[in-house]
């Protein structure tokens, strides 16, 4: 009975993880945004595939596939399955302060611009 009904809560989870996962994404399309303007990056691209949220085009060629997750249990599940980056954008909720967008979107500029500097990937 106690795992139907985490079961249960599970799925009725999964509609707000969704579109709290769709704001990460939404944060960090606006982040590569910022850094294609600052000359940071050659540009990005938006994919939604499995395993592959951003492609994200370094100055020196160089190509970094990304999948945003909001916890680290995703990272952890996704790096089961998959092979790309995970970049965790810790958001709890869909609505956000403008004080509080700016800091995520700062911290995942200073996250993308380490990951390209360690060439994880």
């Amino acid at each position: 009975m106690a795992i139907r009904g985490k079961m249960i809560r599970i799925l009725r989870e999964r509609p707000k993880r969704l579109k709290i996962g769709n704001k990460a994404e939404e944060l960090v399309e606006e982040a590569c945004r910022e850094l294609k303007a600052e000359g940071k990056i050659l540009g990005f691209e938006k994919e939604d595939r499995p395993g592959s949220d951003f492609s994200i085009h370094f100055l020196d060629g160089e190509t970094l596939k990304i999948e945003i997750k909001i916890s680290f249990y995703g990272e952890f599940l996704h790096e089961i399955k998959y092979s790309t980056s995970v970049l965790i954008v810790p958001l709890k909720e869909k609505r956000l302060s403008a004080k509080k967008k700016r800091k995520l979107i700062d911290r995942i500029k200073r996250n993308i611009v380490e990951m390209e500097k360690s060439k994880i990937g």
